[in-house]
């Protein structure tokens, strides 16, 4: 497993390692998951990404599967008192 945050960093870590799967926040700290979702699936098609969202589902997250997003996970949290 490797964590990545700058938007380069990420291109070059999974076309270097060819990971099976691919954790991509919604929120992706340089640029929006849905287009870091997008570029991976037209230049890796073998590696399945699955977007994460600490926000229920919304219409950015139907976009995310149109980008061809293998799953979408909750990042569930419990409430805050």
């Amino acid at each position: 497993m490797k964590d990545c945050d700058l938007d380069n960093e990420t291109k070059e870590i999974i076309e270097a390692i060819y990971p099976d799967v691919a954790l991509v926040d919604i929120n992706f700290t340089f640029r929006s998951g849905i287009e870091l979702t997008q570029q991976i699936c037209r230049r890796i098609p073998r590696v399945k990404v699955v977007i994460l969202s600490a926000f229920p589902m919304t219409t950015k997250l139907f976009q995310a599967m149109k980008q061809e997003a293998a799953a979408y996970l909750s990042k569930a949290f419990p409430p805050r008192n």
